[in-house]
């Protein structure tokens, strides 16, 4: 990881301190819009109906973000938003 990380190739950032240990539910959702916010794409390969990665496709498509996720009946709801079915 290091050769990566000198070379340019690999950044990795973290939202949170060093006092985050756990993965929380609040956690995990502030992650999810961090990575979401810098990606040009983002694919979900599935989201509860009415759950909380389904809020956050809907966001991302209301912003034009692209939204991919599987081509499958449990991702209708997905691919009925808008996101693009693979």
């Amino acid at each position: 990881l290091e050769e990566f990380i000198k070379t340019g190739r690999l950044l990795i950032i973290s939202p949170f301190d060093e006092s985050v240990t756990r993965v929380t539910s609040e956690t995990a959702d502030k992650r999810n819009r961090v990575a979401a916010d810098i990606a040009d794409e983002v694919f979900i390969a599935y989201a509860d109906r009415g759950g909380k990665l389904e809020k956050l496709a809907g966001q991302l498509l209301y912003r034009n973000k692209i939204v991919s996720t599987f081509n499958v009946e449990a991702n209708r709801n997905l691919i009925d938003m808008g996101a693009r079915g693979i």
